[in-house]
């Protein structure tokens, strides 16, 4: 958060969606972490993918990826999309394209933050087979 990747959350924002997070941990040691928020129009929101600096060439943020995608896709969710200000080349490598604010399901266009000037990422999951994500 304080490098500006993350979206400062409040501990309130975070308990009401506490079901949305998962976290990738080791001996009750944890590594990494992301979410998914359900949204409008059956979409999916990934979301706080965050990974220890000391495991980020292990494969960790891969992992908590692929774990979310096929989360998206065991719900039934038609599309994923996510918001970045930083690095949407590695997200490329999972399938997502880039779309724009309006692409976005109508309760999350309303709340894009311009400011931020955050890159709108898509996935669709319609057509998608688990298969097609990097290993």
């Amino acid at each position: 958060m304080k490098q500006g990747n993350l979206v400062l959350r409040s501990e309130s924002e975070i308990n009401d969606r506490i079901n949305d997070y998962y976290i990738y941990e080791v001996d009750r040691a944890i590594y990494g972490c992301g979410a998914l928020y359900p949204q409008d129009n059956n979409q999916g929101e990934i979301g706080a993918i965050a990974v220890n600096p000391s495991y980020k060439c292990k494969g960790v943020g891969k992992k908590i990826m692929r774990y979310l995608i096929g989360l998206g896709q065991k719900r039934g969710m038609n599309r994923l999309f996510l918001l970045t200000t930083q690095t949407s080349d590695w997200f490329y490598g999972f399938g997502f394209y880039p779309g724009t604010p309006s692409s976005l399901p109508p309760g999350r266009k309303v709340r894009y933050n311009n400011e931020r000037n955050s890159r709108v990422l898509l996935l669709d999951l319609v057509s998608r087979s688990q298969d097609t994500t990097p290993g």
